[in-house]
C-alpha cells in the first residue's frame, strides 16, 4: 500500500482545520454548511491516505484536486468553499462517490 507524501496530507489538513476555525465559527446555517464541508474534506483526505491505491485506482483522489490559495478574509474563505462545494468540482465528486470503493464502504461501515 503506497501512501501520500505526509507532509502534504498533514499541511492540506492543517490548512483545512485552520479555515474552518478561524472563518466560519458561529451559529448561522451557511457558517455551520461551511465548517462542517472542511470537516469532511479533512476526514475523508485520511480515508485517501490509508486507502491511497484503491482511492488512486478509481480516479478519486482528493488531495491532489485541493489547492488551498491564500486567505485573508471570510469572503475568500466562502469563495474557496463555494469552489470545492460546486457540484462540478472534482472534489465534491471524490467525496460523494468515495464510498463506491468496497474497501473504504466496509471501513465506514465498521465505524458505525
Amino acid at each position: 500500500m503506497k501512501y501520500l507524501e505526509s507532509f502534504n496530507l498533514k499541511e492540506t489538513q492543517k490548512k483545512l482545520k485552520n479555515i474552518a476555525t478561524s472563518y466560519f465559527t458561529g451559529s448561522d446555517y451557511d457558517i455551520d454548511l461551511y465548517y462542517k464541508y472542511f470537516v469532511i474534506i479533512h476526514n475523508f483526505l485520511f480515508l485517501e491516505n490509508l486507502y491511497f491505491d484503491e482511492v488512486k485506482l478509481n480516479n478519486k483522489e482528493l488531495l491532489s484536486n485541493i489547492n488551498i490559495p491564500e486567505i485573508n478574509s471570510k469572503e475568500e474563505a466562502v469563495s474557496f468553499f463555494k469552489e470545492l462545494y460546486d457540484v462540478n468540482s472534482d472534489v465534491r465528486f471524490s467525496i460523494e462517490t468515495l464510498d463506491s470503493i468496497e474497501e473504504i464502504r466496509q471501513f465506514k461501515l465498521k465505524l458505525r
